[in-house]
C-alpha cells in the first residue's frame, strides 16, 4: 500500500480512498517504513495539498498528522517548508491544516527545532486574505496555547482580531480556540481579559 502514490490527477473519490488506505497503513506501519518511502509519502502529502477539493485538504491533513507520529525531522521539514510567495491559497491553506495535526499527533514538536517555524506559519496564517486559512490558522493557535501556555501572550493577542473577523467561520473559529485554552488554562485566558472580553463579547452580541 505505500507503494501506491495518490496524485492530483486521481478523481475525488479516488483520492480519499488512497489516503484513507494510506492513513490506516501509517498507523500500523509507520514506525517500521523504509525511509525512502516515507520521504515519498511527505513529497506526495504535500502535492495533495494543492487540491481544489476542500474534503481532500482535510483528509490529506489528518494523514499528515499520522505522517508525523514516525517522521524524522529531514522528512516533517517536507511538510513544514516555508510555503513560496506564489503559493496557492489552496497549498497555504492545506499547510494551515496541517499544522494543528502535526501538533495534536507530536506535541513534543513545540519543545524542538521547528517551535519557531510554526509559530512564524501561524502568525501569518493569521493575517492571511483568505478567510480559509485563517480559520485554520485559529484552530492552530489553539491548540499550540494549550501544548505550549508559554505562547498565550504572542498567539492569544493576535487571536482577538480573529474573534471579529468578517467572515463568521473564522469568527466562530477564533472563539472556539479561545474556549479550548480557557478550558486547559483558565488563568492564562484571565491575564489577557483586556485583550479577549471586548471582542468575544462584541461577537457575542451580534
Amino acid at each position: 500500500v505505500f507503494g501506491v502514490v495518490a496524485s492530483r490527477k486521481e478523481g475525488v473519490g479516488g483520492q480519499d480512498a488512497i489516503l484513507r488506505a494510506r492513513n490506516g497503513v501509517l498507523g500500523k506501519a509507520g514506525s517500521s517504513a523504509d525511509a525512502a518511502v516515507m520521504s515519498k509519502v511527505g513529497t506526495t502529502l504535500v502535492d495533495m495539498m494543492e487540491t481544489s477539493d476542500e474534503y481532500i485538504r482535510r483528509s490529506v491533513a489528518r494523514v499528515v498528522g499520522v505522517f508525523a507520529s514516525f517522521a524524522t525531522d529531514d522528512q516533517l521539514s517536507t511538510i513544514l517548508a516555508e510555503a513560496p510567495s506564489a503559493a496557492s491559497y489552496m497549498q497555504r491553506h492545506g499547510r494551515a491544516l496541517a499544522l494543528s495535526t502535526v501538533m495534536r499527533q507530536r506535541p513534543a514538536i513545540m519543545q524542538g527545532k521547528f517551535r519557531r517555524l510554526i509559530v512564524d506559519h501561524i502568525m501569518k496564517d493569521m493575517r492571511d486574505d483568505k478567510a480559509e486559512v485563517r480559520e485554520a490558522a485559529a484552530q492552530a493557535v489553539g491548540t499550540a496555547v494549550i501544548i505550549s501556555p508559554d505562547l498565550a501572550t504572542e498567539l492569544l493577542a493576535p487571536l482577538s482580531t480573529l474573534v471579529s473577523d468578517s467572515a463568521s467561520g473564522v469568527a466562530v473559529a477564533a472563539l472556539r480556540a479561545v474556549k479550548r485554552v480557557a478550558k486547559s488554562h483558565p488563568a492564562l485566558v484571565q491575564k489577557l481579559n483586556a485583550q479577549l472580553v471586548p471582542p468575544v463579547m462584541g461577537r457575542l452580541k451580534d
